[in-house]
């Protein structure tokens, strides 16, 4: 143990604190160490120019009953209402929190699934466009007349896709928000 680690113990040395195992450690250190030594003087002085100072008026012996009897007399009542009262007031914020958690929980699941959305629309564009045209050059060459240009077709199949999308996540949402 170094110097900052005996303060501590030299103050409970000098209030007499100290297992004796410890405190012979402890006087053994005060006794080498000049600036452990010099504080557990100063601790020493202080103390006594403390006892000097402050005079300690002594309690009545019926002190303590008469605390007792007062503390009783107030407090049954009291603590009882104020007890219920606490845990009306923490019931109501527990609630409310709960509720503001789940309403931010229902509103990121609605976000994740714009953006699910979002991507899935995006993808099925972009896939209905790249394969559309290989799509269009297998069907006969009067059908393909019918139908237009494959960029077209391909916006119509993802569109398709999408609206499918969409109504597929609207269900998973519903399901999710029921379950909260």
């Amino acid at each position: 143990m170094d110097c900052a680690d005996y303060e501590s113990e030299i103050a409970a040395w000098l209030d007499g604190r100290l297992a004796p195992t410890n405190a012979d450690g402890v006087a053994r250190h005060v006794a080498g160490c000049p600036i452990c030594g010099a504080f557990a003087r100063s601790l020493r002085e202080l103390d006594a120019a403390l006892a000097r100072r402050v005079q300690l008026r002594p309690l009545s012996s019926d002190f303590n009953g008469r605390l007792r009897a007062r503390i009783e007399a107030e407090a049954p009542g009291d603590t009882e209402v104020r007890r219920t009262e606490l845990k009306r007031q923490l019931q109501a914020e527990y609630d409310t929190t709960l509720a503001r958690m789940q309403r931010r929980f229902r509103s990121f699941t609605s976000v994740l699934d714009a953006l699910g959305l979002g991507l899935l629309c995006a993808g099925a564009l972009t896939a209905a466009v790249l394969h559309a045209p290989k799509l269009v050059q297998a069907l006969p060459a009067d059908l393909q007349a019918r139908l237009g240009t494959p960029m077209v077709v391909g916006a119509a199949l993802g569109t398709l896709v999408a609206l499918a999308g969409a109504w597929l996540v609207s269900r998973r949402s519903t399901r999710l928000t029921s379950m909260l």
